[in-house]
């Protein structure tokens, strides 16, 4: 079993940059895990490099949260709605969505874990994950990196069901998946 940050691959693939740059001071744009559907106004956006090649998940300024385009949305559905709340981002003529993760989880055994106190780095250096509280839930987050991290988990179920293998499966375009534990390690 394999646990992976999820996180757009913005070197190679466009990116969506805010209209107005203070609304990433805002609760709204937080995405910590909690629910925004009720609240949610989409924010202004522009591609920053739109020479850049296409992809089907681009950056919206945030580690913590997805954009897939309308591709991904339909080839992946049944995974993302299993993972949070979809929520409209218009551009220009089409419509994205920001996947918002929403299942929090008490997965990381902190005890055998290695933690970093450098200010301005991740806070861990090695996860150790409680191999027996990791559920299906293919995107899911922990409390201790909710504000800065998406992660999934291969082995638990067909690589079909889950997201890595099946965003594979698919060829689609725009992610890394890094490694983060392996329990075969």
């Amino acid at each position: 079993m394999k646990i992976y940050r999820v996180r757009p691959d913005v070197n190679n693939y466009q990116y969506f940059m805010l209209e107005d740059a203070q609304l990433a001071l805002t609760d709204m744009l937080n995405f910590d895990g909690t629910p925004k559907a009720d609240q949610w106004v989409a924010p202004a956006v522009y591609i920053l490099k739109p020479n850049a090649k296409k992809g089907n998940f681009p950056d919206l300024f945030s580690q913590a949260v997805l954009v897939v385009d309308e591709v991904a949305l339909e080839s992946l559905r049944g995974l993302l709605e299993m993972s949070g709340e979809l929520l409209p981002l218009p551009h220009e003529d089409k419509l994205y969505h920001v996947v918002n993760v929403t299942g929090c989880f008490n997965v990381l055994d902190a005890r055998h874990t290695k933690w970093r106190y450098e200010k301005g780095r991740p806070p861990i250096d090695r996860y150790v994950f409680h191999r027996r509280r990791l559920t299906q839930t293919p995107l899911f987050k922990i409390p201790e990196t909710c504000k800065s991290d998406i992660l999934t988990c291969e082995g638990i179920d067909d690589p079909e069901h889950e997201f890595k293998g099946r965003v594979e499966q698919l060829g689609l375009k725009g992610l890394i998946f890094e490694e983060l534990w392996n329990s075969e390690s």
